[in-house]
């Protein structure tokens, strides 16, 4: 009786685009006993720590075999929505596999197979992780060591923000290589890079997923950002909307190190997130940038504070009880010539942005 083997094609976009066809190729199945070696969290894990065993057993399958540069291994399912959710974790967990192309998937009677299709060669993805790997060495020996993790942290979106611009249709867009080695790059590039970076330093991220809920210039549906953990707390960074472009550019730290709550102001996760305990690591509160109530001397306190770290652009949060009345003051009112008079000389100009969702008002003296 001639065996039927049902193929899936899924293509790795970030919208999760794909389609099956069949395939009247007589594959034969193996005769040799599966044996899985076990999954060892080299990385943060985020997605895997979240599955049950059957499922943790199908991200090994997939991890170890694109790790080892394989073109097929057997899987303990053929079902498409659970093989194209583990291997979407798969990829979120590990930056370093950057050259998956598409996969398929065969079903032969009671043998499911996985069928990787890479973009690169096994040479050329070496020489690409060789590259990656010198990039992040670099960076790393540039710091200073005895910097703290939330330093290293902002030295990190610094770096991924300056070496990259966000440019739609980018080669490798969605992979680490697009950010950190040819300087173009979307949201997952900026998300990715990060990623990678971090691990080296030991500071745990992961990659989140979902819709944004503010206007953008993006052309996307759905966006991508990070999850960073830091002394047990969750807190978020997007280098992508961090990376400011406009008549202006310049690395905007409102999207630096925000809590949970002002993170579902900005998105919809399409999966798991974190909820943040304190907002001791935010930004705002830590650097000291933070206002409960609208004071011009306590502005001013921050104003020059800024000037003394050379930030141009100067960013400030207000409470719930006060952005309203800060906003209105400020600019309305045009109270920002009385904050910044005795920071200028001369005649001078005052650009702003205001981020109403977050509370948010920025100034630079021109």
């Amino acid at each position: 009786m001639k065996k039927i083997i049902i193929t899936f094609l899924s293509l790795i976009l970030l919208t999760g685009c794909s389609f099956f066809q069949n395939d009247d190729s007589n594959l034969q199945p193996a005769n040799e006993q599966k044996t899985i070696e076990l999954y060892q969290e080299t990385n943060y894990s985020y997605y895997y720590q979240s599955l049950d065993d059957d499922e943790k057993e199908l991200y090994t399958e997939i991890y170890n075999c694109l790790t080892n540069y394989d073109n097929k291994t057997e899987i303990n399912t053929a079902d498409y929505n659970t093989v194209s959710k583990i291997n979407d974790y798969v990829l979120y967990d590990h930056p370093e596999i950057f050259y998956l192309n598409y996969y398929e998937i065969q079903n032969q009677v009671s043998h499911y197979y996985y069928l990787p299709k890479y973009s690169y060669t096994e040479n050329e993805v070496t020489d690409l992780t060789n590259q990656l790997e010198t990039v992040r060495n670099d960076f790393i020996n540039s710091l200073d060591s005895s910097l703290s993790d939330y330093d290293n942290l902002k030295a990190v979106y610094n770096f991924v923000i300056e070496k990259s611009t966000y440019v739609e249709g980018a080669k490798d867009n969605q992979q680490v290589t697009s950010a950190l080695i040819y300087g173009n790059t979307v949201c997952s590039g900026y998300v990715k890079a990060i990623q990678y970076l971090c691990d080296g330093l030991n500071i745990n991220t992961a990659y989140i997923v979902g819709k944004p809920l503010v206007q953008t210039t993006e052309n996307t549906e759905y966006h991508a950002w990070n999850l960073v953990v830091l002394e047990d707390d969750y807190y978020y960074i997007d280098a992508t909307w961090g990376d400011y472009v406009d008549n202006n550019s310049f690395t905007m730290y409102s999207y630096f190190m925000f809590d949970s709550n002002d993170m579902l102001k900005l998105y919809q996760p399409t999966d798991k997130y974190e909820t943040t305990k304190t907002n001791t690591y935010c930004y705002f509160n830590h650097d000291g940038y933070y206002n409960n109530t609208y004071d011009l001397s306590n502005l001013s306190s921050m104003v020059r504070k800024y000037q003394n770290t050379n930030i141009q652009w100067m960013e400030f949060k207000f409470s719930d009880d006060c952005y309203q009345k800060a906003k209105s003051s400020l600019i309305d009112q045009q109270e920002m010539f009385d904050l910044f008079d005795n920071f200028a000389s001369g005649q001078y100009q005052i650009n702003y942005i205001y981020l109403d969702n977050l509370n948010v008002l920025i100034f630079k003296l021109a």
